[in-house]
């Protein structure tokens, strides 16, 4: 298991209840995504090909979006300025 998975996974029990779900739909998309790269011996993204990009960012468009509330929660809640 990745430390992005594992990273999402605390992030996952740390989320306030009303975010629960919504860290979730995250840490399925860090999966997804790690297992994407792992199919391309962990090239990074921008080097992965662009029909294999483009086709796992419309195939997890709402995932991405359901994830960004979380990230701008944490963002805006959990940082010190």
């Amino acid at each position: 298991m990745g430390k992005r998975i594992v990273w999402t996974e605390k992030i996952l029990q740390a989320a306030p209840q009303d975010y629960k779900e919504t860290a979730k739909v995250y840490l399925q998309l860090v999966k997804d995504r790690e297992k994407l790269v792992t199919a391309y011996n962990y090239v990074q993204v921008l080097e992965l090909p662009s029909e294999v990009r483009t086709a796992f960012i419309s195939e997890h468009m709402d995932e991405q979006l359901t994830s960004n509330r979380l990230i701008e929660y944490a963002t805006s809640n959990c940082f010190d300025e």
